[in-house]
């Protein structure tokens, strides 16, 4: 078999099997030593084939075209995604035809043509850093499709699993230069004699290093995450072979907020002072359900609202006042009314800015009132808001700011991604 390599600094030609002259001629120079920077997106590979040829590459290339039917010569276009890593990376573009290939080595560079770290224009112009939690979808070795725990920070991808297992970060916190996550992975014990599916084992990561927050034998979730001091707060759920336990664990220490006789899942934890807040849910009555201290507070009225799969609850603290999020709104206890009357239908998350409180749920509402998009219509809503420096980021599967969709899949190189969670720092 003849082999062609092309690498990024010089040739290297190896040929075997002299008996045959190659299917595969490369007429383009340039493209034995090629290196681009990281904001170059397009280069060339020129060859001559004696018959049909098909192209296989790296993941963050494309190649227009990527084969051809019959022989001649052919000029083909690379598309390389913009590298904002910070480090250089080499990517291959394969041309088979028949028994013979040619393997392209292309180096992009980390930084761009003034030597800089290249960054997207969008958190190019940030007045702070932008981080995001969520999930990736990507084939693992065997071709199975799981959902990887991702972190983009800028844009910037940092991977929390390996994709063997499904896994998602669902929350982010930013303390300082720490960075957490909380989540889960589906690593735990076997539920099924194939050994394909497994238990959720909850997950904190404190840049990107894990920590397990349950041992695996039964399902469990982290849902929040926040930093109080030396102290680390996770709120979220671990079922006990029956029902779903609401858990809260304080620097890797579990505390069962429910007796696990009925189902309870906690989906916010917030610090305020010495007092520790959690917003949950109560699946037996279908309403909202705050603890603070791990002492039950009145606030639901049972049956109240609406609850779904895809629903959460969220609770915040500013001063002397605490605002719950769910299937209302309410502040210290009482539910909070729309300009019209009627009650807040409230949302998954609640954030509160000076005077302005910030409800995304089914809209996106601000002190009651919907807002709207640049075009005019409904903002969508999501299932996270934050507020900062004037600007308002919601997460809808993907981020916007101030309504504009923000493109922060920068790196990715799955068929699907999704934002869950977002913190924005100085």
């Amino acid at each position: 078999m003849n082999r062609i390599f092309v690498l990024a600094a010089a040739l290297l030609l190896t040929v075997t099997g002299c008996d045959r002259q190659p299917e595969i001629t490369l007429t383009d120079e340039s493209a034995l030593k090629k290196t681009v920077f990281a904001d170059e997106t397009v280069s060339n590979l020129s060859f001559v084939t004696d018959g049909a040829w098909s192209s296989t590459m790296s993941n963050w290339f494309s190649a227009v075209p990527d084969h051809g039917n019959s022989a001649g010569p052919y000029n083909i276009t690379i598309n390389i995604e913009p590298n904002y890593t910070g480090y250089d990376r080499t990517g291959i573009v394969e041309i088979n035809c028949g028994a013979t290939y040619v393997i392209a080595k292309i180096t992009q560079k980390g930084v761009n043509k003034d030597g800089e770290t290249y960054t997207p224009y969008f958190y190019k112009h940030q007045s702070g850093d932008v981080y995001v939690a969520g999930y990736e979808r990507r084939p693992n070795k065997q071709r199975r499709e799981y959902d990887c725990a991702v972190v983009w920070k800028n844009g910037v991808k940092m991977n929390l699993t390996d994709g063997n297992h499904n896994a998602s970060a669902n929350s982010i916190f930013v303390s300082g230069s720490d960075v957490y996550a909380a989540g889960y992975e589906s690593s735990g014990q076997p539920r099924n004699t194939n050994n394909e599916t497994r238990y959720d084992v909850a997950k904190l990561w404190k840049n990107g290093v894990a920590q397990n927050l349950s041992d695996g034998n039964y399902d469990a979730r982290a849902r929040s995450v926040f930093v109080s001091g030396n102290d680390v707060y996770v709120a979220g759920y671990e079922n006990n072979g029956v029902n779903n336990v609401a858990k809260l664990w304080k620097n890797g220490v579990a505390q069962n907020l429910s007796d696990g006789t009925t189902r309870y899942e906690a989906y916010s934890v917030f610090v305020f002072g010495s007092d520790v807040y959690v917003a949950g849910f109560d699946y037996r009555s279908i309403g909202c359900i705050l603890w603070k201290n791990g002492v039950v507070q009145n606030l639901f009225v049972e049956g109240a609202g609406h609850w779904s799969s895809d629903s959460q609850t969220s609770v915040y603290v500013s001063g002397n006042d605490v605002y719950v999020a769910g299937n209302k709104l309410w502040k210290n206890g009482e539910v909070q009314k729309l300009p019209d009357g009627t009650d807040h239908p409230g949302g998954n998350s609640v954030f509160v800015s000076g005077n302005d409180v910030y409800v995304a749920g089914s809209k996106l509402w601000k002190n009651g009132e919907v807002q709207k998009l640049p075009d005019g219509t409904d903002h969508p809503g999501g299932n996270s808001v934050f507020v900062y420096d004037d600007d308002v980021y919601v997460v809808t599967g993907g981020l916007r700011k101030n309504g504009v969709v923000q493109n922060i899949f920068v790196e990715n190189e799955t068929r699907m991604a999704k934002v869950i969670s977002v913190f924005v720092v100085e």
